[in-house]
């Protein structure tokens, strides 16, 4: 009997121990691709709020070119718009703009040889070889992938331009990558993630921003489970100049104004991505 316990007790650890080593086995591990994976995000903006957009992204199709393998992948962006009716409130979800690309594909082997370059290309399709945009429900229209996520610099010469929203730039030869899984709980379940970062500080440029992400082998085509953003410090930043600035500055009356002002406006200057649903 004690044998028998022994060898089910050594199974079971032995089973445990196998799928506890393949969840959290590597940072860089990608779940193999296959079409009709997805992964859904939603976005929550600077000021905390839910900004009611669901990022749909699936792998539709696979494809071989020139001897590669490659994958079709839709990026669905869906948002909240309210309607008003008699005395009531509703909300409709409307499918706003989708992506279709012809994208090469992502496996362990390629994440971990140039993570930092597949970070830096980000969510969207930007090594693309070919790019269909839809609008709304209307018709499918080609367009150049090298070229249409490129800065349109439609608000240039103007003071937002200044600002980390135009400028911003994320210096990924400072990326840091934890060796140490951690556990994380969100609404579609606990991950064992491991996290990627870029920080930066209050003495850094304006346009300088910082990067989290949690990412897990267990999720589909990005293993992407949260992602924040835009992490600016822009307000610590203005402060920090403008007192470096005007140290020699004794004017009470402007440097009273000025903290006062600041700490009013300061908030958390992170948009965050959060993974809402996933399927393998």
């Amino acid at each position: 009997m004690s044998a028998r316990i022994s060898f089910f007790t050594f199974l079971f650890i032995f089973i445990y121990s196998c799928l506890h080593a393949s969840e959290v086995s590597s940072p860089f591990e990608v779940m193999p691709w296959k079409v009709g994976q997805f992964a859904v995000y939603q976005i929550i903006s600077m000021e905390g709020e839910d900004t009611g957009n669901r990022y749909a992204i699936t792998l539709t199709g696979e494809e071989v070119v020139e001897g590669r393998p490659y994958f079709w992948m839709t990026i669905d962006i869906w948002s909240n718009s309210r309607r008003y009716g008699h005395n009531t409130v509703m909300r409709e979800d409307k499918k706003s703009v989708s992506f279709k690309a012809l994208v090469p594909v992502l496996n362990t082997e390629i994440f971990s040889a140039d993570f930092a370059a597949v970070i830096a290309r980000g969510v969207f399709p930007g090594n693309a070889i070919k790019l269909s945009v839809q609008f709304e429900d209307g018709p499918w229209y080609p367009v150049d992938p090298k070229t249409f996520f490129s800065h349109q610099e439609v608000i240039e010469d103007t003071p937002y331009s200044l600002t980390p929203h135009s400028c911003g730039r994320i210096n990924y030869n400072k990326l840091l990558v934890d060796k140490q899984a951690s556990f994380i709980k969100t609404e579609t379940g606990d991950f064992a993630c491991y996290y990627f970062s870029v920080d930066t500080g209050i003495t850094d440029e304006f346009c300088d921003e910082g990067f989290g992400l949690w990412r897990s082998g267990s999720v589909p085509i990005l293993g992407i489970v949260r992602m924040e953003f835009s992490k600016t410090n822009y307000w610590e930043k203005w402060e920090y100049q403008y007192r470096e600035k005007n140290k020699k500055n004794r004017s009470f009356g402007l440097r009273s104004l000025y903290e006062k002002r600041v700490p009013g406006r300061r908030r958390s200057d992170t948009c965050t991505a959060v993974l809402i649903d996933y399927g393998t």
